[in-house]
């Protein structure tokens, strides 16, 4: 195990095989966790952190950061700034937290929160069966064009594949791939589907 500190400059940091627990501090810094079930902190400014191997706990903070999560089910919190979250491989349990975030599970059964202001939520196929905790006005859901096949090219084509399971709506991506928008209306978004998905 390794504890590894930055600086109040622009820091490059990389973990051991084993787990790490690494703080960037201040500085638009490069951290990278390696192999073990690290701890990874970005600090002030804007971060670029990878988890890659292990179930890590990546920790964005302040500044507009991008975090991969890599291999391993991790837990991700965004934090302060708009974020681009990648969870990668593995079932991951994704914050956004404040700012407008740009959310991608990846593969594996995924759990995401988009927190404060305006979120998407991306799926691009091969996802795995996916939650967004609390997507709310203002979010969307970006979805890649012709998803697994499905011919899908419009958000009416992707809202057509919604229906309503208790309080939720979930949609059929095909191949097995779905997203669940907890409280949400399917009518509502069959009612006006360019306000919840962008097919790109």
């Amino acid at each position: 195990m390794a504890t590894i500190e930055g600086s109040a400059f622009q820091d490059f940091l990389q973990g051991t095989n084993a787990q790490d627990f690494i703080f960037g501090l201040g500085g638009s810094d490069i951290i990278l966790g390696d192999e073990g079930d690290d701890f990874l902190f970005g600090g002030n400014g804007g971060d670029v952190i990878a988890g890659e191997d292990g179930a890590d706990k990546i920790f964005g903070q302040g500044g507009e950061d991008v975090i991969l999560g890599g291999d391993g089910s991790d837990t991700i919190f965004g934090g302060g700034g708009s974020d681009y979250i990648e969870g990668g491989d593995g079932g991951d349990i994704i914050f956004g937290g404040e700012g407008t975030d740009l959310i991608d599970g990846g593969a594996g059964n995924d759990v995401m929160f988009g927190g404060g202001n305006h979120d998407v939520f991306v799926f691009t196929g091969g996802g795995g069966n996916d939650i967004v905790m609390d997507f709310q006005v203002g979010d969307l859901v970006q979805i890649s064009n012709n998803i697994n096949s499905t011919g899908v090219s419009s958000a009416a084509d992707v809202a057509a594949r919604a229906t309503q399971v208790g309080n939720n709506t979930v949609i059929d991506l095909g191949n097995g791939d779905t997203v669940t928008l907890n409280n949400v209306d399917a009518d509502e978004l069959q009612n006006n589907p360019e306000g919840y998905i962008v097919v790109s």
